[in-house]
């Protein structure tokens, strides 16, 4: 795994080799969700790949507060909103304990 260094909406912004996300977007998932597995499932990364982009993140903090501004400013849209809950990642096993504390209901015939 290294870094490397792409343009994306005409910002020149710091990137996980073979990877869609800038850095500074990892992070700011990361400080989220408040979970380094909960980000790698969420972006389907491992954790390994998670860590060394927060690492990198915390030791370049101005660059990558400066590759956010300008890509924010250039007007880069965010692929994976934290916010948005179309793509979370549910456990299995949370849905199927919602399914079966609801009881199903039928409509009436």
């Amino acid at each position: 795994m290294g870094v490397e260094f792409r343009s994306k909406s005409g910002v020149r912004m710091t990137f996980l080799a073979g990877r869609e996300e800038p850095l500074w977007e990892v992070a700011e998932l990361a400080r989220t969700l408040g979970s380094i597995r909960r980000v790698a499932r969420r972006l389907r990364w491992t954790q390994s790949q998670v860590r060394e982009a927060i690492w990198h993140s915390q030791w370049h903090p101005a660059d990558m507060q400066r590759e956010r501004q300008e890509a924010m400013a250039a007007g880069y849209r965010r692929r994976c909103p934290a916010e948005s809950p179309h793509l979370l990642v549910f456990p299995a096993s949370r849905l199927r304990d919602a399914a079966r504390a609801e009881p199903r209901r039928f409509p009436s015939q």
